[in-house]
C-alpha cells in the first residue's frame, strides 16, 4: 500500500484527476473481477 499512496500523492501534486497507471476503467474492471470471485466462493460454500 506504501507505493500506491506515494503514487496517489504524486498524481495529486501533478493535478491529475486520474492515475495514468490505474485508470478508473481498470479499477472498475478489478472490482468486477473481485465480485465474480466472491460470488463464486459463496456458491461453492452454499451461501448463494
Amino acid at each position: 500500500m506504501k507505493y500506491e499512496a506515494a503514487h496517489a500523492e504524486e498524481c495529486i501534486r501533478q493535478g491529475l484527476m486520474e492515475s495514468p497507471v490505474m485508470t478508473g476503467e481498470r479499477t472498475l474492471r478489478c472490482c468486477e473481477i473481485v465480485d465474480q470471485v466472491v460470488a463464486s466462493l459463496e456458491r461453492q460454500q452454499g451461501g448463494g
